[in-house]
């Protein structure tokens, strides 16, 4: 087989393709066998009929199809293994010359794996700013967390409503003022004289009200700003090619009307000092400081460590060159669209009732999830190269980890787990993955370093010490999201 290699714009490449006649000789006879078998002959059982006569009656040139057909896909593998590229799409075949007596001849183009070339990044510094942690942050968790032990606890039904109770109400909207609500639901547990984007006016219309009665009232749906595309008057005398920043219009705000049914009352009961201790198993608020000083700084040096990774990951980003075929950038936004249409489902939201919701079509939606997608490719290639640069090889050990995490939450034995990947060829992928986050983590350490602030070598310690009480754990770092650093 004679190969040669063109390259051309976006990754792709043309391959010019000489097989030998036997070839050709070899997938006629192939195609021959395969139809004579399936197709009925007058006067010859199947699979009976001399070739002559077959082609006679089937027609040479269908059978020439069907064995070019054949051929082909597998002529392309060998050749571009011989050239040493990986194509990542079906190739487009020109130029072909199938016949009896002849070289069997093709070209074929094709997007490839793109070359990645990375610049020398071994000077990379990029300094790891350490989180730290205030006596007022741990005050704030640990009120936070008595907050989420508190409880509702019911009122008497002859209570009058006040700001900072809760109630359980029903309200509908009714016909009349500007605009018809489309509300008819039960509300659980709001507090009174807190405003709610869904029913304006609401919040102030329970004050007063007692479990059992109803009330008819208003209210204005706050007013809005709307983008204007009339260029200012002026614009083209003063000689400006486009016209200035518009101050957007306010619509007139919209008057609707509902009646509320009050069915309970509650107040919020905080626990006291005991109360909450007890809940959490501690013997001092100190012991519940320590837990949530220790869980806070951890969730906020995890949130350091990210950042600074994705710093560093764009200064390696940008370090490298590269053109990505756009057909892998189009299969990742299929993916991540697929992936997001599950989510909605998940949520019972149809991703059809989603697009008409935003009032935009599939494609309008597609070409945004392009541009994460360009970006997750890039990522991906780019450290991929670093990791076969730095000669990254993962270990037995973290590729187990990762297949008896996959069995855990499948709830599958480890060992049937990684047997199944294994068949799948999907074990490869993993420890690219695996390879990816090493060298990327190593990286940035060497980089930290270089700039004088070392990340901390726990880090990234794969095994972690099990919290002492992961009920705190769990409240704290999940209340300490609401704490973003600047």
């Amino acid at each position: 087989m004679k190969v040669s290699t063109e390259k051309l714009e976006g990754s792709r490449v043309a391959l010019a393709v000489e097989a030998p006649e036997a070839v050709v000789q070899d997938s006629l006879q192939k195609a021959f066998r395969s139809a004579v078998r399936r197709v009925t002959i007058p006067g010859f059982r199947k699979g009976k009929a001399p070739r002559s006569v077959f082609e006679r009656h089937y027609g040479k040139e269908n059978l020439a199809k069907e064995a070019m057909e054949d051929v082909l896909p597998e002529q392309f593998r060998q050749a571009a293994e011989k050239a040493g590229i990986e194509p990542v799409d079906e190739p487009e075949f020109d130029d072909i010359v199938f016949e009896e007596g002849k070289p069997l001849q093709f070209t074929a183009k094709v997007a490839v794996m793109p070359e990645v070339q990375i610049a020398d990044y071994s000077d990379l510094a990029v300094p790891f700013e350490t989180p730290e942690t205030s006596s007022e942050e741990i005050d704030k968790q640990v009120e936070l967390l008595r907050g989420r032990l508190s409880e509702l606890r019911p009122l008497d039904e002859g209570t009058v409503l006040e700001p900072g109770m809760f109630v359980t109400c029903h309200v509908k909207g009714v016909e009349g003022a500007d605009q018809v609500a489309e509300v008819d639901q039960d509300f659980t547990y709001i507090e009174v004289g807190k405003e709610i984007a869904l029913v304006p006016g609401l919040d102030e219309a329970l004050v007063g009200m007692k479990v059992g009665e109803t009330k008819e009232f208003t209210g204005e749906y706050p007013s809005k700003a709307v983008d204007t595309d009339e260029k200012p008057e002026g614009a083209e005398a003063e000689g400006q090619d486009e016209a200035p920043e518009e101050t957007p219009e306010l619509q007139e705000a919209v008057t609707a009307r509902f009646t509320v049914s009050v069915k309970g009352v509650y107040e919020k009961h905080t626990p006291d000092d005991e109360e909450f201790l007890q809940s959490l198993g501690k013997g001092s608020l100190e012991e519940v400081r320590e837990d949530v000083e220790k869980n806070l700084r951890e969730a906020k040096l995890d949130r350091a460590v990210n950042e600074h990774l994705r710093q560093v990951e764009m200064k390696v980003l940008e370090k490298a060159t590269l053109e990505i075929p756009q057909v892998m950038i189009d299969r990742k936004a299929e993916d991540l669209v697929n992936r997001f249409a599950e989510r909605l489902a998940q949520a019972g939201i149809p991703f059809e009732r989603y697009l008409e919701s935003i009032g935009r079509p599939l494609e309008d939606v597609f070409k945004e999830f392009q541009v994460d997608a360009e970006r997750e490719v890039r990522v991906t290639l780019v450290l991929n190269k670093a990791a076969e640069l730095e000669g990254t090889e993962v270990s037995e050990e973290s590729l187990d980890k990762v297949v008896e995490a996959i069995a855990k939450e499948t709830g599958q034995d480890a060992a049937a787990v990684k047997t199944t990947l294994d068949i799948r060829g999907a074990l490869d992928g993993i420890k690219q993955d695996i390879a990816r986050v090493e060298v990327l983590r190593n990286i940035a350490k060497a980089a930290a370093e270089r700039a004088g602030t070392p990340i901390p070598e726990a880090v990234f310690q794969e095994e972690k010490k099990e919290p002492e009480d992961p009920q705190v754990e769990g409240e704290t770092q999940e209340q300490s999201q609401e704490e973003k650093p600047e």
